[in-house]
């Protein structure tokens, strides 16, 4: 079975979905493609026991300024059942890979490009079995470039997530639960990451040792409980905030980092100090956490994102343009 890209349009520069079975000597049984409005990416698909296919794909509908969550359905010869799309903002986000989860719906790992076009933040999405988001999340302006971001889920409901020399562990909400960092090479690029018979990991890419002048193949293997704590625990020296983009119009991604387990509150204020909005309220593990304020309701001009701890208050300032 093949689902992949197909060469569409009048250069080739498009792309159209795929999907295509073979027999045991490699002669094609049956071809369908699946054309979307304008450039359409596959990130996975699922075979049933009865036969059909459940495909996702990251399907754009305009020059990559937007784009939707298109999960098609088809019987057992590759004809479309039913077909959902699900439109996604902001539109810079660019998806890498998609898993089923055991509750029938997706994680999808990718990068979210930032406003300067340089930065790139690793970036989480859950949905559920219609393809509508219940949560996403961000995990630092880590990268300048978009290499992988890779998700498993694992057995509890949490994930495992690698990305450059970076392995996360989070939980089923996407907060981090440790961090470790890959030493002791210079640059890493994590390219696979497969699950092993004792309930570990194994995770593939290359390294760039230092001095940076050659690339190596190498091979990192995890322990089977990754509820342990590893040799590095993530933990910020300091709590800390932040928002990108920052001017912003209408949506900002506020990223705040906690020292430890506890009460966390994060508030909008307005110039004159007013409350304008609360987008978190409530216990918080330690770690970094992400959350996104709309503005489109609220006037042009300078407010405020106040994190709240028992120990500090640490506030930033927001430009809202329109």
């Amino acid at each position: 079975m093949y689902f992949g890209a197909a060469r569409a349009g009048e250069n080739g520069d498009d792309h159209d979905l795929q999907l295509a079975m073979m027999a045991p000597d490699g002669s094609l049984l049956w071809s369908n493609v699946f054309d979307g409005p304008f450039n359409d990416v596959p990130l996975a698909y699922f075979i049933h026991n009865d036969g059909h296919f459940t495909l996702v794909a990251q399907s754009f509908t305009d020059n990559y300024d937007a784009w939707d969550l298109w999960i098609i359905h088809t019987d057992t010869n590759g004809n479309i059942v039913r077909s959902v799309r699900q439109q996604m903002n902001p539109a810079f986000r660019n998806c890498q890979q998609a898993r089923f989860t055991a509750d029938g719906g997706l994680i999808i790992s990718g990068v979210h490009e930032q406003s300067d076009n340089q930065i790139f933040d690793r970036w989480l999405m859950k949905t559920d079995t219609a393809g509508l988001m219940q949560w996403s999340r961000f995990y630092g302006s880590e990268t300048g470039n978009q290499t992988p971001t890779l998700v498993r889920p694992l057995n509890d409901g949490g994930y495992l997530m690698a990305g450059n020399a970076t392995l996360r562990r989070l939980n089923g909400y996407g907060d981090v639960l440790w961090r470790r960092d890959i030493e002791p090479v210079n640059s890493h690029e994590i390219c696979c990451m497969e699950p092993t018979a004792d309930g570990g990991y194994i995770l593939g890419g290359c390294g760039y040792m230092s001095p940076a002048t050659s690339e190596d193949a190498w091979l990192l293997k995890t322990n089977p409980d990754l509820s342990a704590e590893p040799q590095t625990r993530y933990q910020p020296s300091s709590i800390a905030l932040s928002a990108y983009p920052n001017p912003f119009n209408p949506e900002t991604h506020l990223v705040f980092s906690l020292t430890e387990n506890g009460r966390a509150r994060l508030d909008i204020l307005d110039i004159l100090g007013r409350q304008v909005a609360t987008l978190h309220n409530g216990f918080s593990v330690l770690g970094e956490h992400s959350v996104s304020f709309d503005g489109s309701t609220l006037s042009a001009g300078i407010y405020f994102a106040r994190l709240t701890t028992p120990h500090r208050q640490v506030t930033v300032k927001l430009a809202l343009i329109k």
